[in-house]
């Protein structure tokens, strides 16, 4: 038997997703759906080698991108690395966490390259049994260099600039929404 407030810690949980994330769950996936194809479609650009690696050894991008990008890298790096990331996510946007990403993969190709398939999830999700390998082959200057040299074309951009407009700050159907502040009637 359900306790009285059963339906109404449901209701409220459900409202605390709808906040945390904007939108309903279905949405949510759908949209890290379309980040996924979208950072897929770069990184088989920038990082042909590794992509094709990936796709050999299905090690699907879902299984890291979604951490890192949900945390903004907070849980795979000390605090003065992440504080960098986050001062210049701020000033570019998620182009940034996108060249990040693909930063870190860049980085950490050579030890994905040479380790068991296995161990390569454990690797990528910044696991603290892997932190002595992000902390060897990751500095902040050969993050920061690295991130440096990737560039997106204005097309690359324009993707994932379009993917945050798109799925989070509007619902095509409502446009945008009058805050009322300042009218005078």
């Amino acid at each position: 038997a359900m306790f009285p407030g059963a339906a109404y810690l449901e209701d409220a949980n459900k409202g605390i997703d709808q906040y945390k994330y904007g939108f309903e769950p279905e949405e949510m996936l759908r949209a890290m759906k379309e980040y996924y194809e979208v950072f897929n479609s770069i990184f088989e650009i920038i990082n042909p080698s590794l992509f094709a690696y990936f796709q050999k050894n299905d090690i699907q991008v879902d299984l890291y991108l979604f951490k890192w990008l949900q945390s903004l890298f907070a849980q795979c790096f000390t605090i003065d690395i992440t504080s960098r990331i986050w001062d210049n996510f701020f000033l570019e946007g998620t182009p940034f966490l996108f060249r990040t990403a693909l930063a870190v993969l860049k980085l950490l190709q050579p030890v994905i390259m040479r380790i068991p398939m296995e161990e390569c999830l454990t690797l990528l999700t910044g696991s603290v049994k892997m932190e002595n390998v992000w902390k060897e082959r990751i500095t902040m200057e050969s993050l920061f260099s690295t991130i440096q040299k990737i560039r997106f074309t204005e097309k690359q951009q324009k993707l994932i600039v379009d993917l945050v407009s798109n799925a989070f700050f509007y619902n095509e159907n409502e446009g945008v929404v009058e805050s009322g502040i300042g009218d005078d009637g």
